[in-house]
């Protein structure tokens, strides 16, 4: 009898596994990435999907930023301070839906969204728009000391600073109405690239001083306090990072061979998501993990179960029929 159930048992654990096999990827998961070619005067929107990469828009000047909402997707350019609506597939919407003041300084260090509104970091000051192009605020924020990076999480934004010539910096954080929450000193010893805010953790990218200095991807509390100093060491650079879900992907490279690997949140390598097509990698926006498989809903699960019995069941009534 115990040779009988070990020899039926595996019919229902095929079905449940021809299940998962056949569950649906993420077919809608997209990563778009800012980069540059190998001279640095063709800089281009990448979208990789599951399916492979594409160029979706060349001839940018320094992309600095990456929004996506719905079918559109916003791109900030650091020289010019414009940021331009696309369509996700590359058709070109508004070329200057936003256009900073003229000036020697309009630049745009940094974009976010939150909620319908564009939020820009440019000349120190947090800047606010809706996403069809109309100023908010043109001061949200003022007050900054080299702010670099901004980065929406929930109702709040984050902001990277460094002081200049110098390895110190610190992450604010605001609320989108522009009130101060908190602010920490980064305790690092190395040049912080960018960081990513996933919940409570916050996920710094740094790049190591010294031409040989390897790369480390350190984890933070949104107060401050460290949980992981080197929770993902022997990065080739300090690039860009993002956070989707459970995942982290990061950028590293050196001499134009870039990849932008995936992690777990807890540092566990899981695969080299895009490995070809980047010479300089910028800014990182994942809309959706393209690798996560997108469970069944229970129902669907329930009856698979319910198909898995009756496959059990009828197996072993045909056994013991044939005994």
């Amino acid at each position: 009898m115990r040779r009988f159930l070990l020899r039926a048992v595996p019919i229902g654990a095929l079905i449940s596994l021809a299940a998962i096999a056949l569950r649906p990827g993420a077919a809608h998961g997209q990563i778009f990435v800012g980069n540059e070619d190998s001279l640095g005067n063709s800089e281009s929107i990448v979208k990789f999907t599951a399916a492979g990469w594409t160029t979706l828009v060349s001839g940018l000047n320094q992309p600095t930023g990456i929004a996506v909402s719905g079918p559109d997707m916003f791109v900030a350019s650091f020289t010019g301070g414009t940021v331009s609506e696309y369509t996700t597939s590359g058709q070109i919407v508004n070329a200057s839906l936003i256009s900073l003041p003229p000036s020697n300084l309009s630049t745009i260090d940094s974009m976010t969204m939150s909620g319908s509104n564009l939020f820009l970091t440019t000349q120190n000051v947090v800047a606010e728009y809706t996403k069809s192009g109309a100023l908010v605020n043109s001061s949200l924020i003022s007050g900054l000391n080299n702010a670099g990076q901004i980065t929406a999480s929930g109702s709040n934004l984050f902001i990277l600073s460094q002081t200049p010539y110098t390895i110190s910096g610190t992450i604010s954080e605001y609320t989108t109405s522009g009130k101060f929450v908190n602010s920490f000193l980064i305790p690092r010893t190395d040049l912080t690239e960018s960081f990513a805010v996933s919940g409570s953790d916050v996920f710094l990218n740094s790049e190591g001083l010294g031409p040989d200095a390897p790369g480390t991807v350190s984890e933070y509390t949104t107060s401050g306090a460290t949980v992981n100093a080197s929770l993902i060491t022997g990065l080739s650079g300090g690039g860009s990072i993002a956070v989707s879900g459970n995942d982290l992907f990061v950028s590293t490279g050196v001499n134009g061979v870039w990849n932008i690997d995936e992690y777990s949140k807890s540092g566990v390598f899981q695969n080299v998501t895009l490995d070809q097509g980047l010479y300089l990698p910028g800014p990182i926006l994942v809309q959706n993990n393209p690798f996560a498989p997108i469970p069944l809903p229970p129902a669907a699960w329930s009856a698979l179960g319910t198909i898995g019995l009756i496959g059990l069941v009828g197996s072993l009534r045909a056994r013991r029929r044939a005994a």
